[in-house]
């Protein structure tokens, strides 16, 4: 039930980006990142968790300052956050990753990348 709020803030999020109401998409980011942050805190096992709370930080970097979409201008603190996801998504084991595991990792990455080359 609390996973499928954070899930429905990032939506709210996405939704405001695209109509780029910046504003308002970061305090929907702001709120599910909270969220997933809670829940993997709370399971630190817990992959799903992890994949979410990656997820989220790198949609909240996304709207701080990926190039490629509207965005706040805050790249310093965006590439931050894309680094601080993609620990943890390497921080899980190489025989629980999933598909996610390995999709957001690359996602991440590749923003990195981009970011770092300009």
């Amino acid at each position: 039930m609390v996973r499928d709020v954070a899930i429905t803030e990032e939506k709210i999020g996405n939704v405001l980006t695209r109509n780029r109401k910046l504003a308002g998409a970061l305090e929907s980011r702001r709120k599910s990142l909270e969220i997933f942050q809670r829940l993997a805190s709370a399971d630190p096992q817990n992959v799903q968790a992890k994949e979410s709370l990656a997820i989220s930080m790198a949609h909240m970097a996304d709207l701080l300052g990926n190039p490629n979409g509207p965005n706040l201008g805050r790249t310093a603190e965006a590439l931050q956050l894309y680094r601080d996801a993609l620990s943890i998504v390497n921080a899980i084991n190489a025989d629980k990753a999933t598909t996610v595991t390995r999709k957001t990792a690359t996602e991440i990455e590749g923003a990195i990348a981009q970011m770092t080359s300009r």
